[in-house]
C-alpha cells in the first residue's frame, strides 16, 4: 500500500489495491499510512544508537549503481504510459575497525546530498576532527570529494584491486594489444609496493600521450 501511495495519487493507489489485492481502502486511509511510514523512514538515521566513544578508525565505502525505475501517466490504461528510466542511486557505509555492525545512508540525488547523510550516520558511530577515514572503492572523483569534505587530511581512499586493473589495461592500451601481461607486470611491481615506479611507467608513455585510457589512469 505504501509503495502505491509513494508512487502516484493517493486515489490511483486506491485503484491498484482494489485491482491488485481485491482490497476497498479509503484514499484518505492510503495517505495516513503512507505518510506515517515516510516520516518513520525520513527519521530513521535518528534512532541510530549513538556510540559513546570517539572513534580513532572507521571505513567509509561509496558508490554508485544505476537502477530502473517505471513513471506513469494519468491515463485509463497505464500500462500504455508507463515508461522505464534508469537513475543513479548512490550508497553510503560506514563501520568502526574492529566492529560488527554497519551503519547505511543513500540517495538517489547529488553525491553532496548522500554526503550529508554519510556524516550524520558517521557521527553516530564517534566521528570527530581527529578520526582516521578508510575508503575502498573505484577511485570515482565524486567519492574522494565527499571524503576530503567529511574527513579532510584524515581521509585516504585505497582503489580496489579489480577496478585498478581495468585502468592499468585501458592505458596498457596505448602501447600494446597485449594488455593482459602489461596488466600482470605492473600487479607485480605494485605488489612488491612500486606504486611509484609504476606511476612513473605510466607517465614516461610517449607512444600515444592523448590515449583516453592512459590520461584517465594517470
Amino acid at each position: 500500500m505504501t509503495d502505491f501511495g509513494a508512487e502516484e495519487s493517493f486515489y490511483q493507489a486506491a485503484k491498484r489495491m482494489k485491482e491488485h489485492h481485491g482490497v476497498d481502502i479509503n484514499p484518505g486511509t492510503i495517505r495516513k499510512t503512507t505518510e506515517k511510514y515516510a516520516r518513520k523512514a525520513s527519521e530513521a538515521i535518528n534512532r541510530l544508537p549513538i556510540r559513546r566513544e570517539k572513534s580513532d578508525q572507521m571505513i567509509v565505502e561509496m558508490d554508485g549503481e544505476m537502477v530502473p525505475l517505471v513513471e506513469y501517466e494519468e491515463s485509463e490504461d497505464r500500462r500504455k504510459t508507463k515508461r522505464l528510466l534508469w537513475s543513479e542511486l548512490r550508497i553510503g557505509t560506514v563501520q568502526n575497525v574492529g566492529e560488527v555492525n554497519w551503519g547505511y545512508a543513500c540517495s538517489f540525488e547529488s553525491p553532496e546530498h548522500l554526503g550529508q547523510r554519510i556524516k550524520a550516520v558517521m557521527e553516530k558511530f564517534g566521528f570527530y576532527e581527529r578520526t582516521e577515514v578508510h575508503s575502498v572503492g573505484d577511485g570515482a572523483k565524486w567519492i574522494t570529494e565527499q571524503g576530503e569534505k567529511l574527513a579532510g587530511a584524515n581521509f585516504h581512499h585505497l582503489i580496489d584491486l579489480p577496478h585498478l586493473c581495468e585502468y592499468l589495461s585501458e592505458a596498457a592500451n596505448a602501447w600494446t594489444d597485449n594488455t593482459k601481461d602489461e596488466v600482470k607486470k605492473f600487479k607485480k611491481e605494485l605488489f612488491e609496493g612500486g606504486i611509484r615506479k609504476v606511476l612513473e611507467k605510466l607517465k614516461a608513455a610517449t607512444v600515444s600521450p592523448q590515449h583516453e585510457g592512459l590520461r584517465k589512469c594517470i
